[in-house]
């Protein structure tokens, strides 16, 4: 939807630059503005982290990024206030921060729902 809105926005601008007459000239500065508003929006949406915790293990999206993983697979865990290190036997390696140390009681809650689920994981 957007790549299609991205195409017609530099048609019009194509359109608009080969017709140079002064009241061409809102329609141009609007449709940039539209087209950098759409482009901040699209960004900001993918930046988001979402964090899904099973029984069976975690499932990671960030930065239109999709990782899982079991934590019967999980060798290494190592953690600090503001950052969860996952290392699974096999496969890619997990790291979840905080950025900026935002909403720490955020974190460590997050901090807390894994050491438990790995606690439960082992003991069972």
């Amino acid at each position: 939807m957007v790549g299609a809105f991205g195409v017609e926005a530099i048609g019009f601008v194509l359109i608009v630059a080969t017709r140079p007459p002064v009241q061409y000239v809102g329609w141009v500065v609007l449709v940039l503005a539209a087209v950098a508003a759409g482009w901040v929006m699209l960004r900001w949406t993918r930046s988001g982290l979402i964090i899904d915790l099973t029984d069976e293990g975690w499932v990671v999206r960030a930065n239109g990024r999709l990782m899982r993983g079991l934590w019967a697979d999980v060798a290494e865990v190592s953690a600090t206030d503001a950052r969860v290190r996952l290392v699974p036997t096999e496969g890619q390696t997990v790291v979840i921060e905080s950025p900026g140390g935002a909403d720490k009681q955020r974190f460590a809650t997050l901090l807390a729902d894994i050491t438990r689920h790995l606690d439960r994981h082992r003991a069972g």
